[in-house]
């Protein structure tokens, strides 16, 4: 697995406890799902703006996620939508973005027309974009800075092996070729993530589970931490206090960028 050093630096969230924190609160669960969605803005945006983090991963939807209420999805799927329009406004343009995952299980999902002529007012496009996994595809780019922003969407570890394996077999490999890079290369991100850093998972409890979180990329030098609130609950403020207490350990200079 590759190395962490300071040129890639990968700071990965699981942020876990939106419904407990809807529940605490006297809240619906989609409540909880909008609320953190807002958090989630304010850490992406502080993460390129005050720090050295090159690659942050963050766990947005599940393949499992699929097995919650329809009413539930549907919600969600709306908040997802909001939150993906606005990354451009806090995402800095010369920043990568790019999604994980089966994005088939988004397809289904069709957006009204009011809300399919804000997409286009707000992306600036003259295409319709009528599903979410449309928006997604539509808002990925490939960045100029060396940096990136990943969404898992729909992503099951299980079934990104799967696939690769299926491609694997078909391959028509050179003699002394790399065959773990190769192998590498057919997974969703092509590879091109180096390992984890630094994991941060909220929830309070079952910190230790990750749910399958690119476990190919959990390496002898990642750390894990698991601040004791819910996801809701995370600030900047927060977030840049358990990111300095570890930057020393990326073998470079406390501070930022």
């Amino acid at each position: 697995m590759n190395s962490i050093s300071p040129q890639n630096i990968h700071v990965g969230i699981v942020p876990d406890g939106n419904r407990r924190w809807a529940k605490e609160n006297g809240k619906m669960p989609w409540d909880g799902h909008q609320r953190g969605t807002e958090v989630m803005g304010d850490i992406v945006k502080y993460v390129f703006s005050e720090t050295d983090i090159q690659y942050l991963t963050v766990f947005a939807f599940s393949f499992d996620n699929q097995k919650r209420s329809e009413e539930e999805k549907r919600h969600l799927f709306e908040i997802m939508a909001e939150a993906a329009i606005k990354t451009r406004e806090y995402v800095p343009p010369e920043v990568g973005i790019s999604f994980l995952g089966d994005l088939s299980l988004f397809e289904g999902h069709s957006f009204e027309r009011s809300f399919r002529r804000k997409i286009q007012r707000e992306l600036g496009t003259k295409k319709e974009v009528a599903t979410l996994r449309q928006l997604f595809e539509s808002i990925a780019r490939p960045g100029e800075s060396g940096r990136y922003l990943t969404l898992l969407a729909g992503y099951d570890p299980k079934r990104e092996e799967a696939e690769a394996l299926d491609q694997f077999y078909d391959l028509e490999l050179m003699e002394g070729e790399d065959l773990c890079r190769r192998f590498k290369s057919l997974m969703y991100d092509g590879g091109r993530l180096p390992d984890f850093s630094l994991i941060l998972r909220t929830g309070k409890d079952d910190n230790n589970r990750l749910s399958g979180f690119l476990p190919r990329l959990i390496g002898k030098n990642t750390y894990f931490e698991a601040p004791q609130i819910y996801w809701p609950d995370m600030t900047p403020d927060k977030f840049g206090g358990i990111y300095m207490d570890y930057r020393p350990k990326f073998g470079a200079e406390r501070g930022g960028r």
